[in-house]
């Protein structure tokens, strides 16, 4: 993005050649990855009519940063952005290092609150994550992303919107984290020269994929995208699919709504101890938990285990330790597993690889 601070060489280096490939106009030609660009007070008021005319289907306009800043076009790029028919969304650009999530996401809500609704325009909320030199207020850079999504999640929810957010980052700085943050909307950013296309923003430091395989949401392709109705560069992206996909997958009005938990109850197991253990899909597609506090009547309240878009499972069995081991199969038939600590805790999600899969038996030999 354009007030990124700090760059990874080895993401960022282009061949001169390749820097030329990606600074390319925009234009309305019939295209299978709708095209998107992202813009802040870099890019002052851009002409949004025009850049539709040009092709441009979503975007995302800086909000705020830290704890004190904001964008002073966010308002502006918004509401005419809206206007003009792009669909919409908001970005934070996170300082991890000096303040904690929820200080941040105090911050980004009291100023884009009002603009993540279900008004068939907006998309999810983004956080921008590319400060790198410790955190405050967490145990890991995936606690701290993990932490502000969690509470951006539930400030919508207490308006009544259901969202789902998008966390932005480099290709090799995905390196810091675990798996744990794939549950949030992947965006992904990578100038490699490739084609937006038809390439991948995983053709870069592959091994740093937490979402798995060469599985991703969004792609940052170029910060060079010459476009209608922006003056100077812009940051151009690409959604991974077609506009029916991107409306099903960050378009706040189709998000789903939280569960219902009467509809979810799946699996049952016994754990090490022997406590009984309850596991499901909710209606938001996520895995959800429940377990056994004391012997015929105590229960704990429900938990989300996250891993969204889950279409098979989950299945649960016993390994040799007595340990829950829980898998569920996501879209594209995607196997992932996560397992229970001994004495509580989760391990989080991590990918297994599979295509197709629909159906699924997990046995203890």
């Amino acid at each position: 993005m354009k007030d990124r601070i700090t760059k990874n060489p080895v993401c960022e280096f282009a061949t001169l050649v390749a820097a030329v490939c990606a600074i390319t106009q925009l234009t309305s030609t019939a295209i299978a990855r709708p095209i998107g660009v992202d813009v802040s007070s870099y890019q002052g008021t851009p002409n949004w009519g025009s850049a539709a005319s040009c092709g441009v289907v979503f975007a995302f306009a800086k909000a705020t940063e830290g704890v004190s800043i904001n964008d002073g076009d966010f308002s502006y790029n918004m509401n005419n952005g809206k206007a003009a028919g792009v669909y919409m969304g908001a970005y934070h650009f996170a300082h991890p290092n000096l303040n904690s999530p929820g200080s941040e996401d105090s911050h980004f809500w009291g100023v884009a609150g009002g603009y993540i609704k279900n008004d068939g325009k907006s998309i999810m909320p983004v956080l921008d994550f590319e400060v790198f030199s410790g955190v405050v207020g967490a145990s890991s850079y995936s606690a701290w992303a993990n932490a502000w999504c969690d509470d951006v999640s539930n400030d919508a929810q207490n308006n009544g919107v259901n969202v789902r957010p998008i966390l932005y980052t480099s290709a090799c700085n995905g390196c810091d984290f675990n798996s744990t943050v794939s549950q949030w909307i992947s965006w992904i950013a990578d100038y490699n020269g490739q084609s937006a296309q038809t390439g991948t923003p995983w053709s870069t430091c592959s091994s740093c994929n937490v979402w798995g395989g060469d599985n991703w949401d969004l792609w940052q392709y170029t910060d060079a995208a010459s476009t209608c109705g922006i003056s100077g560069g812009a940051d151009g992206d690409v959604f991974n699919g077609s506009t029916a996909d991107l409306q099903a997958t960050i378009l706040i009005a189709n998000a789903p709504a939280q569960p219902n938990y009467a509809s979810c109850v799946g699996p049952i197991s016994m754990n090490a101890n022997g406590t009984l253990e309850i596991f499901g899909v909710g209606a938001n597609t996520d895995i959800w938990h429940k377990w056994q506090t004391s012997p015929n009547s105590g229960w704990s309240s429900w938990t989300d285990l996250n891993n969204p878009r889950s279409i098979a499972g989950p299945a649960v069995s016993r390994d040799l330790n007595g340990t829950l081991q829980v898998f569920v199969a996501t879209q594209g038939g995607n196997i992932w597993h996560n397992y229970q600590f001994v004495g509580g805790g989760w391990n989080g999600w991590v990918s297994q690889g599979g295509t197709g899969i629909t159906n699924l038996v997990a046995v203890t030999n």
